[in-house]
């Protein structure tokens, strides 16, 4: 939309009018727009620190079946060593090497059965190891550091991955990102 032109059938006060209206419209499509970005930055924040809670709670998941599998080695390892242990002891006359041997195999069994069979306590995790647990193309240290492929989720996918236990949390369980947008 042209303002002005070389035409003589006009003069700058007959446009004024004109210019100004288009300059308020103008300036209340940026207010719009300034109010629409605060508001899409704001769910953005709220949605990113909503993945970071399914993040951490996916970590403390991975985290206690790391625990675990540790343990069952530990196990594994525990019933070998008494089973060894028993052969040992069963064999008939040992002589003085084999009873220093036997001596120190019971002490190394004694501190496997000591090890602590409570619930271990879950680190508090750095940003860094909730990365792999964040939506794809989410960063954990903010909602502003995003890929460039990141879209603000379904309002309805975002409350379904909150309404999720901490038991049911998975990797495979984090929420995906959405291509819709919410309902305003």
């Amino acid at each position: 939309m042209a303002l002005a032109n070389d035409r003589k059938r006009w003069t700058c006060e007959d446009r004024l009018p004109r210019a100004v209206a288009l300059i308020e419209e103008m300036t209340v499509e940026a207010e719009k727009a300034a109010v629409e970005a605060a508001q899409l930055q704001l769910r953005r924040h709220e949605y990113w620190e909503r993945a970071v809670e399914i993040a951490r709670k996916t970590f403390t998941q991975a985290w206690l079946v790391d625990v675990l599998d540790e343990r069952l080695a530990r196990h594994r390892r525990l019933l070998e060593v008494e089973r060894y242990l028993q052969r040992l002891r069963q064999a008939p006359t040992p002589d003085p090497d084999e009873t220093v041997w036997i001596a120190w195999v019971s002490n190394y069994l004694a501190n496997l059965q000591a090890e602590s069979r409570s619930m271990p306590d879950v680190p508090d995790p750095s940003m860094t190891d909730l990365a792999p647990f964040m939506p794809r193309g989410m960063s954990p240290y903010g909602p502003e550091v995003l890929g460039s492929y990141w879209r603000l989720p379904a309002i309805e996918s975002e409350a379904e991955a909150l309404g999720q236990s901490s038991a049911k949390v998975s990797v495979v369980d984090v929420p995906g990102l959405v291509e819709t947008q919410p309902d305003s």
